[in-house]
């Protein structure tokens, strides 16, 4: 939901800024996987511990890529929604390691 987000942007579909947008500490992701059923899978796991740093990322690059699309730098926008993308596959090769350990 927050990458839509972010591509809705680049599409002049929204008008956010990236003040508007959660951080990872408060996205809907993070609620998700702490719920009382999430909890379940125990955070010391490896591949639960994998999904942090890559979902910081997610953001991190997502806002960037926002704030260059401001500044009327879009080759810089676009290589920070790459690096994006890749933060992204990262958590769901972690999602997928969690599932077969659940």
């Amino acid at each position: 939901m927050w990458k839509l987000e972010v591509y809705k942007v680049f599409m002049g579909i929204f008008s956010k800024v990236p003040s508007d947008f959660a951080n990872h500490t408060v996205c809907r992701f993070v609620s998700g996987i702490t719920t009382a059923k999430a909890r379940r899978v125990s955070p010391t796991l490896p591949s639960y511990k994998k999904i942090e740093q890559p979902h910081k990322d997610i953001h991190e690059h997502g806002l960037e890529a926002l704030k260059q699309l401001k500044l009327g730098e879009s080759a810089k926008a676009l290589e920070y929604l790459n690096h994006m993308e890749q933060a992204s596959m990262k958590v769901l090769s972690a999602l997928s390691s969690l599932s077969d350990n659940a």
